[in-house]
């Protein structure tokens, strides 16, 4: 079997942990779904492609860096953080304005203009007008309140007097006629009243939201060399091939790589002698791990010494890794995969399941 091999390098580079929110850890490798996504992005595809993958790689140090991180609020706060325009407010990417920044820890407030300092008046000044034309809507909005009321206790005595009238009779006809009309007049003032406030009111103040930032612990890998094994069918290899001075980053957008080769290589299914593993660390499937129930023996060996042939069940460090997701009513569904980090393991004529190219690197697609 043939497959795509790339070696790469990067300075620095934080592979985050959804898990973590205020100290942000990262994965000593690449998770699946992250290198999938980084050669889907270099190819231009907008749908997904099928391919596995195979993970391994070592870096020299890890670090924490703190960063000034920037975190949107769920709702608009009036008394702190930064007030900012969003560009669009579905697409968080497209860019904001600051508009105005809290100066105290408390007291102040964007709508009174209190301790504040204005950075874009012309969008302060719109941000006020949008909050005196709000005050206005709920003004409106209870006057129409009040009204329906005045005009169901109308309609209840309305239909009190219908049921006294004979339901053929010409007055019947109308009483019911007018109590539909004015019925059906309330819901489209309503209606007409609800577009407008949000037409004019609730979606331009979508635009302003508050912005906070605080310093976050980063964990961040530096002197990384990967070594990624890509199996998928013809076009999208050649594809990737074409397409690898496009990979220009993995992980974050400023954890750029330096690719140091790619060719196609050939794999043997069936391990012919040991193979060592002593360059990089890799994910291997959890499943190569576990004993086989005919011989009782495990599929990967740690291998103990140069001469020796000892056999000892490698243990590592288990990880639930995405693969690739699907777009549901509940949002992205991730595939996970359970694999074990691992280093200085092995293999020999007995594994069952693991591929090695024609250097001796070991191969586990997922």
């Amino acid at each position: 079997m043939q497959a795509l091999r790339i070696k790469l390098r990067q300075n620095k580079a934080h592979y985050g942990r959804p898990e973590c929110v205020d100290n942000r850890m990262t994965y000593p490798l690449p998770p699946y779904s992250t290198v999938i996504g980084a050669l889907h992005t270099a190819c231009g595809y907008n749908d997904y492609h099928s391919m596995n993958i195979s993970i391994q790689g070592k870096y020299q140090s890890m670090q924490m860096e703190v960063h000034n991180q920037q975190i949107l609020l769920n709702h608009r706060e009036d008394d702190r953080g930064i007030l900012i325009y969003l560009q669009n407010p579905e697409l968080l990417t497209a860019g904001y304005e600051e508009v105005a920044r809290a100066l105290k820890t408390q007291g102040n407030s964007f709508k009174n203009n209190v301790t504040i300092d204005i950075v874009n008046q012309i969008k302060m000044t719109e941000y006020w007008d949008l909050l005196r034309k709000k005050e206005n809507f709920e003004l409106e909005a209870q006057s129409i309140k009040d009204k329906k009321q005045i005009q169901k206790q109308s309609e209840k005595e309305k239909k009190e007097q219908l049921k006294t009238l004979d339901k053929k009779s010409q007055e019947y006809q109308e009483l019911a006629e007018e109590i539909k009309k004015e019925k059906a007049q309330w819901q489209q003032i309503e209606e007409e009243f609800k577009q407008r406030k949000e037409l004019e009111c609730d979606l331009p103040l979508t635009h302003f939201q508050t912005l906070t930032k605080a310093p976050k612990y980063v964990e961040v890998l530096y002197g990384v060399e990967l070594l990624l094994h890509i199996q998928a069918d013809e076009d999208v290899l050649s594809d990737i091939e074409k397409s690898i001075p496009n990979l220009t980053c993995l992980g974050r957008s400023e954890d750029f790589v330096d690719i140091i080769e790619y060719k196609r290589v050939e794999l043997c299914e069936t391990p012919d002698k040991e193979y060592r593993n002593s360059q990089y660390s890799a994910y291997i499937q959890r499943c190569h791990l576990d004993k086989n129930e005919e011989t009782g023996e495990e599929n990967i060996f740690l291998l103990s010494g140069r001469d020796e042939h000892k056999k000892i069940p490698v243990s590592g460090t288990t990880y639930f890794l995405p693969k690739k997701y699907e777009i549901t009513d509940k949002g992205r569904q991730f595939e996970y995969k359970k694999v074990v980090y691992l280093s200085g393991y092995g293999v020999d004529d007995c594994s069952k399941g693991i591929y090695v190219d024609k250097d001796g690197y070991i191969v586990d697609f997922v």
